[in-house]
């Protein structure tokens, strides 16, 4: 335990995936890797999400599509895929759920985890974050961003490889 976390304190872990939707799209067709990811499509469409790969392009969320293509006419466009994310959203909620029953799910790609009840037996709020992100890690696809509020630093961010996967 670190000096700035106490055993009684709370300690609520902010989980977000960044970038969910387009490392869903590449887990599933390997052959996106390494290319500009889009999710999203049509005339008047809005992007959902951009990989990293897009992004180096100026694509980020909520841009509309035809601007979109303007800035990378060679990305990969796809098509929302909801039940998809969804059912990859239960799977990292079960990961979640192994470490502390306390998630609030806020979306398919967002949760809040309270993780107060599990230090004693799995370690600090940071130590449980980089838990949570070697085991999803392992099992699931998905840049993994964990805000941990109740650290000296102001965010803490663990970040894992959106590609890397169990198959």
């Amino acid at each position: 335990m670190t000096t700035d976390e106490k055993p009684t304190q709370a300690t609520i872990l902010h989980v977000d995936m960044d970038a969910f939707f387009a490392s869903v799209a590449e887990r599933d067709n390997p052959e996106l890797k390494g290319k500009a990811v889009v999710i999203g499509m049509g005339t008047r469409g809005v992007v959902s999400a951009a990989n990293y790969e897009a992004r180096k392009f100026g694509i980020h969320s909520a841009m509309p599509v035809g601007q979109a293509r303007r800035l990378a006419p060679h990305a990969i466009f796809l098509p929302v895929d909801m039940a998809r994310y969804q059912e990859v959203s239960g799977h990292i909620m079960e990961i979640f759920e192994s470490f502390t029953p306390n998630v609030e799910p806020v979306s398919v790609d967002e949760a809040f985890l309270d993780v107060t009840g599990a230090k004693k037996l799995l370690g600090t709020g940071r130590e449980i974050a980089a838990a949570i992100r070697a085991k999803r890690k392992r099992a699931l696809p998905a840049q993994l961003v964990s805000h941990h509020p109740n650290s000296s630093q102001s965010l803490h961010r663990l970040i894992a490889n959106p590609t890397e996967c169990l198959r």
